[in-house]
C-alpha cells in the first residue's frame, strides 16, 4: 500500500567513524560537500538514490551496520 511518500533510504550517518569510500563515491570529497543534498544512497530494494529526492521532508538517517 502506497502513500505518496517516497520509497524509505538506508543511508549510513555520514560522519560515522570508517566511513567508506564507495559510500561518498559520488562527491569528489565528501568533506567539502555542503548538504546532505550532493550525496546518493541504496534504497530498500538496492537502487540508487539521490537525496535531493527527500528535499523538504523530514528525513532521518541511521547507521544499520552490524558486526
Amino acid at each position: 500500500m502506497s502513500i505518496g511518500w517516497p520509497t524509505p533510504v538506508l543511508c549510513g550517518a555520514l560522519g560515522a567513524r570508517g566511513l567508506s569510500r564507495s559510500m561518498c563515491a559520488q562527491a569528489d570529497d565528501w568533506r567539502s560537500a555542503k548538504s546532505i543534498y550532493e550525496f546518493h544512497a541504496k534504497d530498500i530494494d538496492g537502487n540508487d538514490v539521490s537525496l535531493e529526492k527527500y528535499r523538504g521532508f523530514v528525513c532521518i538517517l541511521t547507521n544499520v551496520a552490524s558486526k
